[in-house]
């Protein structure tokens, strides 16, 4: 919207009429109608990535011990991913999923619009080859270049969740180590902290 301030002539008439002169006028620019609303989307990729958050785009196979990476960017400068609210795994497709969340897992970069997840996936889902199904949902919010719009607070009261979802082949282990006691002895191995890696 133009706004301009000048300076006007009023001449009044003994009848009570008036005229105005020294007015100057420009074309109008912006839209000439009612709005009442006005819609934004927001939303996410996730991929395989490196410690370095460099795209996977041939990634091979999962190897039991190693850890997986996962990075998820908001596709908006103007919204942040607030949080990773669920994150598990499943070997069948659209099956209920494993949390990953309370296991090897570490996320790093919640708050700014590129997370990375390193997690190494419970030792028992490498019995056979049968590709590993990743899902998870964050929660977006907006902000304007960093600072949280507060006028858009009460769009986001109730969260601007978002799912992302991949799948991860797996190399599959020995399938007589698959069911002896070095499987589990290797299960256990894992517990140990795998994010000295991670940034």
């Amino acid at each position: 919207m133009l706004y301009q301030g000048q300076k006007i002539k009023a001449t009044f008439t003994a009848d009570g009429g008036f005229t105005v002169s020294g007015i100057t006028s420009v074309e109008f620019d912006g839209i000439n109608a009612a709005v009442d609303e006005d819609s934004k989307t927001f939303g996410i990729s996730a991929k395989r990535c490196d410690v370095n958050r460099n795209a996977l785009t041939s990634p091979p196979a999962l190897a039991v011990g190693t850890t997986l990476f996962i990075c998820i960017d908001s596709t908006d400068v103007n919204a942040v991913i607030k949080s990773v609210d669920t994150f598990g795994a499943t070997k069948t497709s659209g099956g209920a999923l494993t949390n990953l969340l309370t296991g090897n897992t570490e996320v790093k970069g919640e708050g700014t619009d590129a997370v990375t997840i390193g997690t190494r996936p419970f030792v028992q889902f490498f019995a056979d080859t049968t590709p590993l199904e990743i899902r998870g949902t964050v929660t977006l919010e907006v902000t304007d270049n960093g600072v949280t719009r507060r006028h858009l607070v009460r769009i986001l009261q109730t969260g601007l969740s978002e799912e992302f979802e991949l799948e991860v082949e797996l190399e599959a282990v020995e399938e007589s180590s698959a069911n002896s006691a070095a499987f589990s002895t290797a299960a256990v191995a894992l517990s140990g902290g795998i994010i000295a890696a991670i940034m």
